[in-house]
């Protein structure tokens, strides 16, 4: 199942029989109310996650905006480059 909401996502594991890879804190509240737990996972537990920059075509992008995009994406690049080489 593909769902695009964090919220969302917590609610469907909370009320179900499923598994999700989120942010800590997003759940804060479930976890608090005992709703859903986590799992501790190996220190060498490795993942691929895919993460999309998302902006307005039309609209001018601010130099300090582009910048940070520049940094995400070489960071990014860099963090796949070095999984491959392991």
């Amino acid at each position: 199942m593909e769902v695009s909401s964090i919220i969302a996502i917590s609610e469907i594991v909370a009320s179900s029989n499923s598994v999700s890879f989120i942010p800590r804190s997003s759940i804060v509240r479930a976890l608090e109310q005992g709703r859903v737990v986590t799992l501790d996972v190996e220190k060498d537990f490795k993942c691929r996650m895919y993460s999309q920059i998302v902006y307005r075509r039309e609209k001018w992008i601010e130099p300090h905006l582009g910048l940070f995009m520049e940094f995400v994406r070489n960071r990014i690049k860099r963090i796949y480059d070095e999984d491959v080489d392991e």
